[in-house]
């Protein structure tokens, strides 16, 4: 069995442009310190970094239509 670890990168690096030198738009978000942190516990890790920065916007949509028991306050 192969272990993977995903992680989705859902908002722009808005510091990248002091920090990295990079606009925020060229700069993709890795979570450097997870991938080295889980590296330490699972031997053989595959690390996988997804970029989809319209993710929270669809999630966002997707939540305020939610009734019920379902609906979050």
């Amino acid at each position: 069995m192969l272990p993977i670890n995903v992680k989705v990168a859902s908002t722009l690096f808005r510091k990248a442009r002091t920090v990295v030198g990079l606009d925020p738009e060229d700069c993709i978000p890795i979570s450097a310190y997870k991938a080295i942190g889980a590296s330490e516990r699972v031997r053989d890790l595959v690390y996988v970094d997804l970029v989809d920065f319209t993710l929270r916007q669809r999630v966002d949509a997707f939540m305020v239509r939610l009734e019920g028991s379902l609906a979050v306050a």
